[in-house]
């Protein structure tokens, strides 16, 4: 039995965005100084789904594919993506000797992806 109180009942789609735009910018923060918050989108999973009465989220082809369609109107809430790495390789001269050399730098990212929820749906009519 869960017994903490909801904080997000009653409350808007969109105050409930802006309360939690400060939590999105610590996570940017965080990935740039490279200690990933891996709990995130588990955080806002939870609060989508008490905000929304359900827990049963998919993306907008995950619906597609199992045979609903986003009605209209309806905004997306974001979580973020698994991390994607993207690398490339740089020529670069040494001021010095003026002997080159490749280099390859490498990134870690996460993209925002668009989640809907089970009430944000209706079967498509065939």
């Amino acid at each position: 039995m869960n017994t903490t109180a909801n904080p997000f009942k009653g409350v808007s789609k969109d105050d409930f965005l802006n309360a939690i735009a400060p939590l999105r910018k610590e996570y940017h923060k965080a990935i740039e100084e490279k200690k990933f918050m891996g709990r995130l989108n588990d955080y806002l999973r939870q609060a989508y789904a008490e905000l929304e009465g359900t827990d049963e989220f998919n993306f907008f082809k995950g619906w597609k594919d199992k045979g609903f369609k986003v009605k209209k109107g309806e905004k997306a809430y974001r979580v973020y993506s698994a991390p994607k790495k993207s690398s490339m390789k740089v020529e670069m001269q040494d001021m010095d000797t003026g002997k080159r050399e490749e280099k390859e730098f490498s990134k870690t990212r996460y993209f925002q992806a668009c989640i809907f929820s089970r009430n944000q749906v209706e079967p498509i009519a065939a």
